[in-house]
This record gives C-alpha cells, sequence and structure tokens, in this order.
C-alpha cells in the first residue's frame, strides 16, 4: 500500500505546487496586461478627443471657404 500511495501522493503535491506556480504566472501577466489595456485606453481617448479638434477645425475652415468664394 505505501509503496503506490506514497509515490502517488508525492505526485499529486508536484503536480499542485506547478499548478499553484502556473497560477501565480498568470496572475503577474494578467495584471500587466490590464495595466497596460488601462494605458492603451487612456492614450486612445486623448488620441481622439485631438481627432475631434481637428475635424472640428477642419470643417471650420471649410465653411469658411465656402463663404469666402
Amino acid at each position: 500500500y505505501s509503496l503506490f500511495v506514497v509515490p502517488l501522493v508525492k505526485a499529486v503535491q508536484e503536480i499542485n505546487d506547478s499548478l499553484m506556480s502556473n497560477v501565480q504566472s498568470l496572475k503577474l501577466e494578467n495584471q500587466t496586461l490590464k495595466t497596460q489595456l488601462s494605458t492603451l485606453t487612456i492614450q486612445y481617448s486623448h488620441l481622439n478627443t485631438k481627432m475631434e479638434k481637428m475635424e472640428e477645425i477642419l470643417d471650420n475652415e471649410h465653411k469658411n471657404n465656402e463663404n469666402n468664394e
């Protein structure tokens, strides 16, 4: 019985340790990705705001040009 159970328990412990290590790595990677996503979301928002301002300026210039013709 002990010839079978002891190695089996040890193998399960090793698998558990490996899984826990993988879980920790994935949690760390997940946090890094969340941070990157947050940064990119902010950058996108800023760029979108700038683009809207530029479009407004171009629209106004176009209207002014039409009125001057």
